[in-house]
């Protein structure tokens, strides 16, 4: 036994020279009933079932959204690759006669698309392994966003050069 307890049961009497008036208990013994507790388990049950239903129907709603069936997310894989690999190829359709007349610039061009390929390539082999993986995904789109860009900004340089060469071409006239 610890000294507190032993305090307390050596001097239990002087601890009762209170006693509470029978209003205090009258009130304590209305709150402990059966049918508040009851009342309060109910509440509690209905509060987790309410949480529980909300957790499950959130979960469902996004298990449901990145476990799309196979054929509806490679139709949207297919058509945002379409997309972008469209705008690439309009953009190297009107960088090309510019790209002949500058031979680093396209060495430059085959050489970023071709670290991009090797990337596109070990991409491709993660979607076949894991097609509902966002990040995979994500990695592939950013692979032809990176191309489209490097090509606008590639012809934006052959554009400017050419203009710069159409300028000095007509001061000299």
């Amino acid at each position: 036994m610890d000294s507190l307890e032993k305090f307390i049961r050596e001097n239990r009497s002087k601890f009762d020279i209170h006693k509470p008036r029978h209003k205090v208990w009258n009130g304590i013994k209305r709150e402990s009933t059966p049918v508040l507790y009851i009342r309060r388990l109910f509440v509690a049950s209905v509060s987790i079932a309410a949480i529980l239903i909300s957790a499950v129907i959130i979960f469902d709603h996004v298990r449901q959204k990145n476990n799309m069936p196979a054929g509806i997310r490679n139709n949207e894989i297919n058509e945002t690759v379409m997309f972008y690999l469209q705008q690439y190829n309009n953009l190297y359709r009107s960088a090309r006669p510019m790209l002949a007349d500058q031979p680093v610039l396209e060495k430059e061009l085959v050489n970023d698309m071709r670290l991009l390929d090797s990337i596109l390539a070990d991409i491709r082999k993660d979607l076949k392994d894991n097609i509902y993986n966002s990040e995979v995904i994500e990695a592939l789109i950013q692979n032809y966003r990176t191309r489209v860009i490097i090509l606008e900004e590639m012809l934006g340089i052959l554009q400017n050069n050419q203009n710069n060469r159409e300028k000095n071409d007509t001061r000299k006239l």
